[in-house]
């Protein structure tokens, strides 16, 4: 399968032109189409994603007193 991304706008009449595809004529192809809008409402929507995190002491043991005064 031959992959093939180009960034159009939308037409006020609400058409896209897709120029110069390199396919033959005649040839069945499977049409994506995402929206930019909704790829940036998705980047904020998980702010640490892909932010590594660790823990310190992670299986000490603590006391009731801590458990009680962390929560």
């Amino acid at each position: 399968m031959q992959k093939y991304h180009k960034k159009l706008p939308v037409s006020k009449d609400g058409k896209i032109v897709v120029p110069e595809v390199p396919f033959s004529p005649g040839e069945e192809v499977d049409v994506y189409i995402l929206s930019k809008k909704s790829e940036e409402k998705r980047e904020g929507r998980y702010p640490l994603h892909g932010v590594k995190i660790g823990y310190v002491k992670s299986f000490s043991p603590i006391s009731e007193d801590e458990w009680e005064s962390d929560s």
